[in-house]
């Protein structure tokens, strides 16, 4: 028999070598090491990739590291509060509201970051798994989020599986090709997402002035009791 790995001739029953044997054996201990860190690198690397798929330890690895990050951010967020604390005793308003601002923008990045890291990372695994995607909308519904987590804990599907070659129009290659443009987008989306969250809190608040206002014309001072 001849060794699979290096071609080395004269083997009775065994498909490799002793040195590449060795060889393997060491890889597989070294390999745990930096799982989490490739599975998480590799999540974030592809985050618009939808037509790609996604292993089933990847995921799990990756999805991890994505915890492991965002706990991170929110110590550092915490953090950031005890000294907007400070600088509200010492009357520091003008840099009060500049760490305020940026300790808001920094927590809406982290959740659009985990929004589309995670959607994409799930379609990707349902695709491993030989699952359409159409499948990710269950995670939007509480009751029907047990059955997102059993398909995402589905084996790779063995033989046919016409979703592991990757789909991807020539606008998401050129896309990819631009250095900077994932970043630039995520940064323009959560800035977006900010000035919409606080321009709806705005208008809900002054309609509720608006309401407490009109009530307190139509019944008088009795209003206030």
């Amino acid at each position: 028999m001849v060794c699979q790995r290096c071609g080395a001739k004269g083997l009775t029953d065994q498909k490799l070598c002793p040195k590449c044997q060795q060889k393997e054996a060491k890889a597989m201990i070294a390999q745990p090491s930096n799982k989490l860190f490739v599975a998480t690198k590799l999540i974030f690397k592809d985050i618009f990739r939808y037509g790609k798929s996604l292993r089933r330890a990847d995921y799990w690895y990756g999805t991890l590291g994505l915890f492991l990050l965002d706990s991170l951010v929110y110590l550092l967020v915490r953090s950031l509060d005890q000294v907007k604390w400070h600088l509200y005793l010492t009357q520091s308003f003008r840099v009060l509201h500049l760490l305020s601002e940026l300790t808001s923008y920094l927590f809406t990045l982290m959740l659009v970051v985990t929004f589309f890291v995670s959607l994409s990372a799930q379609v990707r695994r349902l695709h491993d798994a030989g699952i359409a995607s159409g499948w990710v909308l269950l995670g939007f519904f509480p009751l029907t989020l047990p059955i997102l987590l059993v398909l995402l804990c589905q084996p790779a599907k063995k033989g046919e599986n016409t979703y592991l070659t990757e789909k991807q129009n020539s606008v998401g290659a050129a896309f990819y090709r631009m250095k900077g443009a994932i970043v630039l987008v995520l940064l323009v989306t959560s800035l977006l997402v900010l000035l919409t969250t606080q321009t709806a809190k705005r208008m809900f608040f002054q309609w509720q002035f608006e309401q407490a206002f009109e009530q307190l014309q139509t019944k008088g001072p009795e209003y206030l009791e």
